[in-house]
């Protein structure tokens, strides 16, 4: 907003940190200068645990995607035989496919996100956590805490959405055509 002959009153000024004279009109600042930094930390927090949800949500429609899917038949399976025979069945269409969770390489995959997926959101408790500490000791007037809150918090968040958005792409994948279509809701997930 810009205002044009228009005098905020003292008491309007939210001046916790920070104060203006009323001689000089000049502003003194009270306390670490990177104090102000404090919202922006909590914001980070809210984006670390957002990345969990996001990477929770596309891990869920990818395992019970995979779980459903049925593709190929295991080779290694001994054939089946049809009831009151013990000729093996010479349609391969009724033998059970395999569920595409069943294959290793899949597992490899998409169940390690699966455990990314909770590590982050103890990882996004930890730094609600170490905000509220930090904040009680700022309040009390000692900044220490205050680097420690600002470097984790910003390493923090790169860290986890990082591997959110890898996850998205990795289940994506392991869905196959359908990760890419529309109805996997997998396409919008990788936006957000």
């Amino acid at each position: 907003m810009l205002f044009n002959h228009v005098r905020v009153p003292k008491s309007a000024m939210l001046s916790r940190y920070a104060e203006v004279s009323d001689e000089t009109g000049a502003l003194t600042r009270r306390g670490h200068p990177a104090v102000v930094y404090g919202s922006l930390t909590f914001v980070r927090g809210q984006i670390i645990m957002h990345a969990r949800l996001v990477l929770a949500r596309v891990v869920t429609v990818a395992v019970r995607y995979c779980a459903v899917r049925r593709q190929f038949q295991d080779r290694d399976s001994p054939p089946r035989t049809s009831p009151g025979s013990s000729s093996p069945m010479t349609n391969s269409s009724s033998q059970d496919e395999m569920q595409v969770l069943d294959y290793p390489t899949v597992q490899i995959r998409v169940l390690p996100l699966l455990a990314t997926t909770f590590a982050l959101h103890y990882t996004g408790e930890y730094m609600y956590e170490l905000y509220h500490r930090s904040r009680q000791t700022i309040e009390a007037g000692d900044f220490g805490p205050l680097a420690e809150l600002h470097s984790a918090s910003s390493g923090l968040k790169s860290l986890c959405t990082m591997l959110a958005a890898d996850g998205i792409e990795t289940c994506r994948r392991a869905m196959g055509g359908h990760g890419f279509g529309g109805g996997s809701g997998l396409v919008g997930l990788n936006a957000e």
